[in-house]
């Protein structure tokens, strides 16, 4: 199958989004230990299940990027472009579609290469920066959904403003995220609650919060993510 296949990449993105068992592992292995959250560096609390599953997916990711680059490296190719993707968060937005050399020299600027099949022909390509410059930066960052291909010097055409169609703004994403959350937050209530009373309101909390997320789901188009409501289950 060629470089930069649309099946493999498609195929790299699927198991970002669905690590095969490495949540279930993980978090078997912290029960073991008695961990059920904690409070991170920068001072947020993270249910264990969430961060299992943000951890397994970013380990993931970053691992199909660096064997994807070592790849690239072998065989010699330094150019690499960055994936447009929906819902893009403000970190990555400046390097969305911009050419980066695979490793080397920092910072913008522009390079003479050789085309890609026409022999001694050079070609100027215009890059902005290193992707470890770019990964420093932000680009990568736990749950990106952004990846890099193959950027073939005279061939390759980096897409103009924004081709891919974004499903909604990344506010929304995140507020898609937000409501999942409070959702669950409020299914573990009614196991806490002390009489019906307290059981009434937490499950009037959470068709609260699903209706909302009807709502948002209506206005735009994010997916009906039902799984990251559970409580029961690695999301």
């Amino acid at each position: 199958m060629p470089r930069g296949c649309p099946r493999r990449a498609a195929r790299r993105a699927t198991a970002r989004d669905h690590p095969p068992c490495a949540s279930p592992s993980a978090l078997a292995k912290f029960a073991d230990r008695g961990i059920t959250g904690f409070v991170d560096t920068r001072g947020r609390a993270w249910n264990l299940t969430s961060y299992v599953e943000m951890a397994s997916r970013s380990a993931l990711g970053r691992a199909a990027v660096q064997a994807h680059t070592d790849r690239l490296g072998a065989a010699g190719v330094e150019l690499v472009i960055v994936s447009d993707a929906p819902e893009e968060c403000p970190r990555c937005k400046p390097r969305e579609g911009k050419v980066l050399r695979r490793d080397g020299a920092v910072g913008a600027g522009t390079v003479e290469v050789e085309h890609a099949t026409e022999d001694d022909r050079m070609v100027s390509v215009r890059v902005a920066g290193s992707l470890p410059e770019a990964r420093a930066a932000g680009l990568m960052h736990p749950n990106c959904r952004h990846n890099v291909s193959i950027y073939l010097p005279g061939l390759t055409r980096p897409a103009g403003p924004k081709k891919a169609r974004s499903r909604a703004t990344y506010e929304q994403s995140q507020r898609q995220r937000y409501l999942e959350r409070q959702v669950r937050t409020w299914k573990r209530r009614p196991a806490a609650a002390v009489d019906d009373v307290e059981r009434k309101a937490a499950n009037a909390k959470v068709r609260a919060y699903q209706g909302r997320i009807r709502e948002l789901v209506a206005e735009t188009d994010l997916p009906r993510k039902s799984h990251r409501e559970q409580i029961r289950s690695s999301r």
